[in-house]
């Protein structure tokens, strides 16, 4: 039931209101193409993780989920991000800042997912 909430939650709330925000963000090219690159695999490994569960394929269901929590949780890391570039860094303003912060937290969450999917797959 839980997983089920949550795929409703990101098709239609979470992936529109970021979609839609995106627009909005007035950062520079860069910027623009990060939100919208994490959120289009937010939308696509959502997707394909129900699909997956759908046809009984767990193991790759779970993977996929693992993908798509990593890329929500970018939204926490980016806040976590600005936080510290404006508290010991020189803000979210000076030169490229924004744009380091933008990959920054959404890449490595999904970099960790792929190694934690590897480590399952050995085990």
């Amino acid at each position: 039931m839980l997983g089920k909430i949550y795929v409703f939650g990101i098709l239609f709330f979470g992936a529109p209101g970021a979609y839609v925000m995106t627009l909005f963000v007035d950062r520079g090219a860069g910027v623009f193409i990060s939100f919208l690159l994490q959120n289009t695999l937010w939308v696509a490994s959502t997707l394909a993780g129900w699909v997956l569960v759908m046809k009984g394929n767990i193991t790759d269901h779970k993977k996929m989920m693992r993908r798509s929590y990593a890329l929500a949780f970018g939204a926490v890391m980016l806040r976590f991000y600005i936080f510290l570039f404006n508290t010991f860094g020189h803000g979210v303003n000076f030169e490229h800042n924004y744009l380091i912060i933008a990959f920054a937290s959404w890449v490595p969450n999904l970099l960790v997912a792929e190694w934690v999917n590897r480590l399952e797959e050995k085990s």
